[in-house]
């Protein structure tokens, strides 16, 4: 690894272009992960020989942690993780072998940053406490806490949790899964520093709280485990600026294609890594899982797919599964990217309908090949005609367009007819064309990945540059033709004024000085053409200045009425809801005051007596109105008891009832034992005296006992007879005596039970 790591390191110190350089922080970063885990497995092999020592030495635990956080500073940024550390004091001393403890705290942060989700938390807490030992002495220690907003653990495995090579669920875990050594590895080091680890959930909010405690002062450790040498300072790793290279890469470069290539893994670095690779040729988009990816097809379909196999949540094959099974996306090309390369797996996914199958590790080069080569088989198929390529040389070749060319002509064709026309607008178009204006609107997104109005504003503006530009170079044109002409015109003079000077001396004749001069006033009439073609010329160039102007205000003043009708429609709804809120305060309070006008009874029944009467009384509160006789009982009995027996009966006791006409056999004293008789629970009693001095009771059918003869007609007489309790002779003998009333029976109640 050092032979890797190393002129790594060398090369990023020296200048490169923006991608080597991106590529080569790439693979550092990889060599620095493979690095860490194959420590972690030496680490754990020196401890199973017993050849594993650590080496303590004083350390300030606030600074040494704090220098640790600054390592996933990065990471934190770029998932908007809060990472933050709390504690009291700044200098919190402790013995710890520093190159062993590092390891403890990258593995449980490691662990909660990838098991975080984004905008996320993870606070780490350092204190300081006491506890009692075995011994009964006290011990000082100091406190790490961990705690992340992430998924948490699973309650029923938090036993198995520092197990090697124990691994989480896949479908728990954010991200890939690890090896499972890194929380064994922290255990093993814990238990070395003569310290606890433990693992549990949050129990004020969701996610995970790792606690580690050791010993402070160093009375703990045995004298080989202290380091001889004084306090020395940690070293710290150099840290490459991955912010830098990220913003520079950031910036937007001009694709080849449009053509849009959805990559699905769960491991961060191969989708930055592919982004990377073939972000220049296509337009990329990032999924970490197949349901997201499934999410992501929905709502914007791409024209080729590359998927992991192993995933959580939803692995490639079920992915594959849902995208070939489904009419809308099942033409996609899908690359299957896994480690499995055993024949079984290959076949398992060929079948399902995969179009190439890639292991990994893989070769740029090949995946660019493959992508290249599906996307051109699928343009092929869409545009092939049936029989046309095996009866080429036989028949004449028939040029066919697509449905979107010809769609795109009809529009191009109404526009540049149109293009004048100041009420060009989209209902036009879409009219003319025969579609809707949300179907026009998306067809040309689909093409020129434009909404209608900007296009045909697009359109418009052109054609007003073109005339711009031509008018412009009209207008150079006739500049120079202007003074071609004015340099013609000072020959024309020049030779007339020769020819009248040659004709005076005897030289010329009169018919040479006639012809110059006709010359001369072609040329003058001829210059005060071409002025006023170079003076119409600069007013095109005005106009189509102004044609540019008008244009880009006209949808300037569109977009502000278009803004102005939105905020215009927002103020509306407002304005709306709150009449509606308004309406519904009114409602509930005509509600409220309409219920004042009556008096709600108890229970649900029938009124059988009027207790007050007249118009306009007023009534205290608890003053009894109205009799009401329950109305879900179909028949009941009414009968009165004496003031004196009003307490001793209760809603709920069970009474003997026999009718009038009712052929009827009582034994005294002995109510159990009788012929013709009924059961009756008592549901009601009033708490106001009738006009016979006595209180009215209300008696239903009991369901436990036989049913009340159909035969009863309501208003005939009844007589009832209250179940007296079962009470010994002495207490029996005792009443009588002191003249006290029977004890009746008392229903079962939750106090009696008790």
């Amino acid at each position: 690894m050092t032979m890797i790591i190393s002129p790594i390191e060398n090369l990023l110190k020296k200048d490169f272009d923006t991608s080597t350089k991106a590529t080569l922080l790439t693979i550092h970063k990889n060599a620095n992960r493979i690095l860490r885990l194959i420590n972690q497995l030496l680490d754990v092999r020196k401890f199973d020989k017993g050849q594993m020592q650590i080496k303590c030495s004083e350390t300030n635990l606030v600074g040494y942690v704090n220098e640790v956080l600054k390592e996933f500073e990065y990471q934190s940024e770029n998932r908007k993780i809060k990472l933050s550390l709390e504690t009291n004091t700044d200098n919190l001393p402790v013995w710890i072998d520093q190159n062993n403890f590092d390891k403890i705290l990258h593995n449980l942060l490691s662990n909660s940053f990838k098991f975080t989700p984004d905008y996320g938390e993870i606070t780490v807490i350092l204190s300081s406490g006491k506890v009692k030992t075995n011994t009964g002495t006290i011990r000082n220690y100091a406190e790490i806490k961990i705690l992340d907003s992430g998924i948490g653990l699973d309650k029923y495995k938090l036993d198995k949790i520092f197990d090697r090579f124990y691994q989480i669920d896949n479908d728990m875990s954010l991200t890939s899964m690890g090896a499972g050594i890194g929380l064994n590895l922290c255990k093993i080091l814990v238990t070395m520093h003569h310290g606890r680890i433990t693992a549990t959930n949050r129990s004020e909010t969701q996610g995970s709280c790792f606690t580690i405690r050791i010993p402070l002062g160093k009375e703990h450790l045995q004298k080989n485990e202290i380091m001889d040498s004084e306090l020395h300072q940690r070293s710290i790793k150099q840290n490459y600026d991955y912010t830098e290279i990220t913003q520079e890469n950031n910036k937007t470069t001009k694709r080849k294609t449009n053509l849009k290539v959805l990559v699905v893994d769960d491991d961060e670095y191969i989708r930055e890594y592919l982004e990377n690779e073939l972000g220049d040729t296509y337009k990329i988009m990032l999924s970490s899982n197949g349901e997201e990816a499934l999410n992501s097809i929905y709502s914007n379909v791409p024209d080729l797919i590359i998927s992991d196999v192993v995933m959580p949540i939803m692995d490639g094959i079920d992915l594959l599964k849902k995208i070939k099974t489904n009419s809308n996306f099942s033409h996609i090309p899908v690359i299957l990217l896994t480690s499995k390369i055993e024949h079984e797996d290959r076949i398992k996914g060929l079948e399902i309908g995969a179009d190439a199958y890639i292991a990994k590790p893989f070769k740029t080069d090949e995946i660019l090949v493959r992508i290249n080569n599906l996307i051109s088989n699928r343009k092929l198929l869409k545009g092939k005609y049936s029989g046309a390529q095996d009866q080429a040389d036989k028949i004449k070749t028939v040029e066919f367009k697509s449905s979107n060319e010809i769609l795109m002509e009809r529009i191009m064709n109404f526009v540049n007819a149109n293009m004048s026309n100041p009420e060009l607008n989209v209902e036009m178009l879409a009219q003319t064309v025969g579609l809707s204006r949300v179907q026009l609107h998306r067809k040309l997104k689909e093409m020129t990945d434009l909404p209608t109005a900007e296009f045909i504003r697009n359109l418009k503006l052109k054609q007003a540059k073109n005339k711009l530009k031509q008018a412009y170079l009209k207008t150079q044109s006739d500049s120079i033709d202007f003074e071609a002409t004015k340099t013609q015109l000072k020959i024309a003079k020049t030779q007339y004024n020769r020819s009248v000077n040659l004709n005076k001396e005897g030289l010329k004749p009169m018919t040479d000085v006639e012809e110059k001069r006709m010359k001369l006033q072609e040329t003058e009439a001829k210059i005060i053409t071409q002025e006023n073609k170079y003076i119409t010329s600069k007013n095109e160039v005005l106009n189509a200045t102004m044609e540019l102007n008008r244009i880009s205000a006209e949808y300037a003043e569109k977009n502000a009425k278009a803004s102005s009708d939105k905020q215009t429609a927002l103020s509306s709804q407002f304005d709306t809801e709150a009449q509606v809120n308004k309406l519904k305060n009114q409602y509930k309070n005509y509600q409220i005051r309409n219920g004042l006008y009556y008096i709600t009874a108890p229970q649900d029944g029938y009124v059988n007596r009027a207790l007050q009467s007249g118009i306009g009384e007023t009534i205290k509160e608890g003053t009894a109105v109205v009799s009401i006789m329950p109305a879900k009982y179909d028949i009941a009995v009414e009968t009165y008891i004496e003031p004196m027996d009003f307490p001793l009966i209760n809603k709920g006791e069970k009474v003997r009832v026999w009718f009038d006409g009712w052929p009827t056999i009582v034994f005294s004293g002995w109510p159990d034992v009788s012929y013709g008789t009924f059961g009756g629970i008592i549901v009601a009693k009033e708490n106001f005296i009738s006009p016979n001095g006595k209180y009215r009771v209300l008696i239903a059918p009991d369901p436990k006992d036989k049913k009340w003869p159909k035969q009863l007609s309501i208003g005939a007489g009844t007589q009832t007879l209250a179940l007296l309790d079962d009470v010994p002779i002495w207490f029996e003998i005792w009443r009588t005596l002191n003249g006290f009333p029977p004890n009746f029976y008392q229903p079962a109640t939750e106090n009696t039970k008790k």
